[in-house]
């Protein structure tokens, strides 16, 4: 059994909504986790900081999309917060 027999599974058991809180809690972990590190780990840092980035981006495009369900201002905040990530992404912290 590979990991898709798990991810198909996990599809059937979690909400859209459960999904996403999981994944910015892995996201979010991995920024934690990479804070820790010696300043020399730059590869490490630049790997989560591209995830973090990635995730915001694909955020940004799925509330770009006239037909996302949000509502309008929230929507907006998502975008903001994803252009932020985006010029600031913690390099000067490391």
């Amino acid at each position: 059994m590979g990991l898709s027999a798990y991810q198909t599974v996990q599809k059937r058991v979690e909400t859209p909504r459960e999904t996403e809180y999981r994944l910015f809690s892995c996201v979010t972990r991995a920024l934690m986790d990479v804070a820790e590190l010696p300043k020399t780990e730059i590869g490490k840092r630049m790997d989560a900081l591209d995830w973090n980035r990635r995730v915001w981006t694909f955020m940004a495009g799925d509330c770009a999309d006239d037909n996302n369900g949000l509502p309008d201002q929230l929507r907006a905040s998502i975008i903001s917060l994803s252009i932020f990530v985006g010029k600031y992404r913690g390099f000067d912290r490391y």
